[in-house]
């Protein structure tokens, strides 16, 4: 999903409405992102966006949520991960729960209280959007 900000400007962003989405936590915070997208990608299929809540925190907070396109490429990153397949050499250890084990309420209220943001009362628009100012949501 994508959001246009007041001055034109396209940005993508999480869509808090999608069934595909992955939450993980005590992430390395040196792990560049463009690398995760790619190796996720080659692996196990398209990841159409990557939270890291920096726009909300102004830094890496060591939690991410992927959101896949579509029901398989998640199955296949999550049985993967559950084999310590991907993202497994590290201490303290990934963890991670995903929104259909959970359901939406628990999930985003999972994700509140670990990362002190609600997504789902912004609608996943960060607040360096400026929510006051006209932003037009495009899914």
């Amino acid at each position: 999903m994508s959001c246009f900000l007041p001055n034109g400007t396209k940005r993508p962003i999480l869509d808090v409405n999608s069934e595909y989405l992955v939450y993980l936590w005590n992430f390395p915070n040196h792990l560049p992102m463009q690398n995760i997208r790619k190796d996720v990608f080659r692996r196990y299929g398209f990841v159409r966006f990557i939270e890291t809540f920096e726009a909300w925190k102004d830094r890496k907070i060591g939690q991410i949520i992927l959101e896949f396109t579509d029901q398989k490429e998640m199955n296949d990153f999550i049985e993967a991960f559950e084999r310590k397949e991907v993202l497994n050499n590290f201490d303290p250890p990934i963890e991670f729960i995903y929104l259909q084990k959970m359901g939406k309420e628990k999930f985003f209220d999972y994700v509140k209280e670990w990362s002190g943001v609600d997504l789902l009362s912004c609608r996943g628009i960060p607040p360096s959007f400026d929510r006051k100012s006209r932003v037009i949501l495009i899914i």
